[in-house]
Formats: structure tokens, sequence, C-alpha cells
């Protein structure tokens, strides 16, 4: 179904729709105790080339899809 179908539905029958935004749901994911993750930081985050350890598993690793918050 979709969104424009849902919208719709939602006129048709005078229905009240929510908004939620879940942009962090893996961000905030926490990691197993043996698991690490390292990433390469954007621009102006640290110096280039350098790399960092997330205390999260990161969005859009395969980990972070099989345990969302």
């Amino acid at each position: 179904m979709s969104f424009r179908t849902l919208m719709a539905i939602a006129a048709e029958y005078d229905l009240e729709l929510d908004q939620m935004d879940a942009v962090n749901a893996f961000v905030n994911c926490p990691l197993e105790e043996e698991e690490v993750v390292f990433m390469r930081m954007p621009p102006g985050f640290q110096k280039p080339g350098s790399i960092s350890q997330t205390p999260s598993k990161s969005w859009g690793s395969r980990k972070s899809l099989k345990n969302p918050v």
C-alpha cells in the first residue's frame, strides 16, 4: 500500500494521523560485549583518514538490521 493510498483512506474516513521519526533507531542499538565497530569519521570531525570506534551499531550495518532497538 502506498503512502498516497493511506492518505486518501485517512481523508475519506476523517481519520487522525500521527507522524513518527525513527532516524536514530540503528545508531542507538547497543553492541554485544565482544562486538567492536570502527568507522571513518565524516570530514570536519577529526583528522582526515582517521578511524573511530563507535559505542553502538552503525546505521546500515548488517548487524544493526538484525537487532534494532
